[in-house]
């Protein structure tokens, strides 16, 4: 009997680092949402790949922060590394503050294997500033792993999961070989819904709305039924979802049902309806 081999891998980094891109790209599949938006990421996203005997268990990590802006919630960070067998901590290229020393500060305690990518280096300009950025690092952080990386643009991807595949454990698989995730459809049309709303409100607005799929079924055509409810707090909120003469929740209906065709390629039906907290 051959021997397996099973890891969980944690992406770890803060808002707009492009943590979301790197996890759908390595379970090459679109799960988690993106958005240059803080916290975005509000649940646990489990991605499974199993490549004969690999099976690797990507998580994307909810958000690092408390409710008051940069202060890192300890707690939920140092639970996700302890049940770790490897984590990406993900920076972007020059950028390096307090949190992101801190952050590796805590990962190198804990002992967990880890290496320390510095994402988006497509995007760097001046790159004769790219070395004196890396000898900072080493620095103060002796003999650590550092990979240059752009998600996006492919590059060092292949090198990433060649490095990934060394580290997990060998132990018995998890998962099942055709699991994909731990979402549910009905899950990931909700976070569907609600990256479109961030992308079509750019205030605070899609902070205060809660979603909900009372309704989720396939009908005799084996096209999707969902009805989803978006939860205000106030009233005020209905006008500015609405819009001028409905144009504005129309259009967002219409986007976020072709988004969730596009994921799960079936005809789908969506229906949404604002309510009132106190009402529901």
């Amino acid at each position: 009997m051959k021997n397996t081999y099973c890891g969980v891998i944690t992406l770890i980094g803060r808002t707009n680092v492009g943590k979301s891109t790197l996890f759908n790209k390595l379970i090459n599949n679109k799960i988690s949402i993106t958005s240059h938006k803080i916290n975005t990421t509000q649940k646990k996203i489990i991605g499974i790949i199993t490549k004969n005997v690999y099976q690797y268990i990507f998580i994307d990590s909810p958000g690092l922060f408390k409710k008051k802006k940069n202060i890192l919630n300890k707690k939920i960070i140092n639970f996700m590394i302890q049940k770790s067998d490897f984590i990406l901590l993900i920076i972007t290229a020059l950028q390096w503050t307090n949190l992101e020393k801190k952050l590796l500060q805590w990962i190198k305690n804990s002992k967990v294997p880890y290496v320390l990518i510095i994402n988006k280096i497509d995007l760097i300009q001046k790159k004769n500033f790219l070395l004196p950025f890396l000898k900072n690092i080493s620095k103060h952080f002796k003999k650590i792993e550092i990979m240059l990386l752009s998600a996006k643009k492919d590059i060092q991807f292949k090198k990433l999961m060649s490095l990934i595949q060394k580290k997990i454990p060998q132990k018995k698989h998890k998962y099942l070989s055709h699991e994909k995730t731990n979402c549910t459809k009905k899950f990931l049309s909700s976070e569907i819904i609600r990256k479109t709303l961030l992308k079509f409100f750019h205030q605070e607005i899609p902070y205060m709305i809660k979603i909900y799929i009372p309704i989720f079924f396939i009908n005799s055509k084996n096209e999707y039924i969902i009805e989803s409810i978006l939860q205000i707090p106030h009233l005020r909120y209905k006008k500015i979802l609405i819009g001028k003469k409905g144009e504005k929740i129309k259009n967002f209906c219409i986007k976020s049902q072709k988004n969730i065709e596009k994921l799960f390629k079936k005809k789908t039906h969506l229906k949404l309806k604002i309510i009132l907290k106190k009402n529901i």
